[in-house]
C-alpha cells in the first residue's frame, strides 16, 4: 500500500525514468529471494501433497464421474451469468484503478492522490482477508451482489458529491470491495459446478472476464473525453455495477442440468 505514494514522490524528486528504474531494482531485490525460497518446488508432490482436486489411485477407481462437464456448463445460463456479471464489474474496476490517481490529483494534489491510491489498495487487502474468513458461511451470489452494490454506491457518491472527504471515504470503501471481486468469480464457479471439472469450466468464464476487463481503462478515458469529466463517467460506471449485480442474482445452476457430455 506504500508503493504508489512512494513512487509518486520519487517521480517528483528524481523524474519518471530514474524512479521507475529504482522501482524495478527494488522489485527484483524483494521478489528474487521469495522466488528462490517459495518457487523452488516443482509441484505439490515434492511436499507430500496431491494437486488440488486430485484423489489417490484407490479413490479414483471408485469415484463417480463429475456432475458437470465443460460442454454442459457452457450450455448453462448460470455460467454466463458469472462471466457477464464479473466482466461488467471488472471493466468498471480496472478502469477506476487505472484512472484513480488522475481523478484524485486535482482534489488532493499529487502526493495526496498517491497516498489515497495506496490506502485504497490497503483496504483491498483487508477486504480479501475478511472474505477468506467468511466465504464458507455465505451465499456467494448474494454476497457478491452486496459487494457490487457497495461499489456502485461509492462511485455514485464520488460522482454526485465532489470534495476531498467523500472522495477519500468512497475510495476506501471501493478498495475494500475490489480485492473480493477478483476472488469471488472462481469461488462461485467452484462451488456451483464442483472441483472435478473446475479448470475446464472456469477457463471459459475467466477468458470472458479477463478479456472484457482489458477495455476498462479505455472505457473510462473515452467517456471522460466525450463527456468532459469524470463525474458522468462514474455515474455510468455505477450503472454498470448495478447491472452486474442484477446479472449475478439472476443465475444459479440446476443440478438436473448437469448432463455428462464431451469434455
Amino acid at each position: 500500500m506504500l508503493v504508489v505514494p512512494l513512487l509518486v514522490l520519487a517521480i517528483e524528486r528524481w523524474g519518471f525514468g530514474n524512479a521507475t528504474l529504482g522501482g524495478a531494482g527494488l522489485t527484483l531485490a524483494v521478489m528474487l529471494p521469495l522466488v528462490l525460497v517459495v518457487l523452488r518446488y516443482r509441484g505439490p508432490q515434492e511436499l507430500g501433497l496431491l494437486p488440488d482436486g486430485a484423489a489417490t489411485a484407490a479413490a479414483r477407481t471408485v469415484a463417480a464421474p463429475p456432475a458437470w462437464t465443460r460442454a454442459a456448463a457452457i450450455a448453462s445460463p448460470a455460467l454466463w451469468t458469472v462471466a457477464i456479471g464479473f466482466a461488467l464489474g471488472l471493466v468498471v474496476q480496472v478502469g477506476f484503478l487505472t484512472h484513480h490517481l488522475t481523478l484524485a490529483e486535482p482534489v488532493l494534489g499529487t502526493a495526496g492522490a498517491g497516498w489515497l491510491v495506496g490506502a485504497t489498495g490497503g483496504t483491498g487487502l483487508i477486504g480479501r482477508l475478511l472474505l477468506a474468513r467468511i466465504v464458507d458461511q455465505v451465499d456467494v451470489r448474494r454476497y457478491t451482489a452486496g459487494i457490487l452494490a457497495l461499489q456502485a454506491l461509492a462511485l455514485g457518491a464520488i460522482a454526485l458529491i465532489p470534495g476531498p472527504a467523500v472522495l477519500i471515504a468512497a475510495s476506501l470503501v471501493y478498495g475494500f470491495c475490489l480485492g473480493q471481486i477478483t476472488t469471488l468469480s472462481p469461488i462461485m464457479v467452484r462451488r456451483e459446478f464442483g472441483a472435478a471439472a473446475f479448470g475446464a469450466i472456469y477457463s471459459t468464464a475467466g477468458t470472458v472476464i479477463q478479456l472484457s476487463s482489458a477495455f476498462g481503462p479505455g472505457f473510462y478515458g473515452l467517456l471522460r473525453d466525450l463527456l468532459g469529466g469524470y463525474g458522468p463517467v462514474l455515474g455510468i460506471a455505477a450503472g454498470f455495477e448495478a447491472a452486474a449485480m442484477a446479472v449475478i442474482l439472476a443465475g444459479r445452476p440446476r443440478a438436473a442440468a448437469a448432463a455428462v457430455g464431451p469434455r
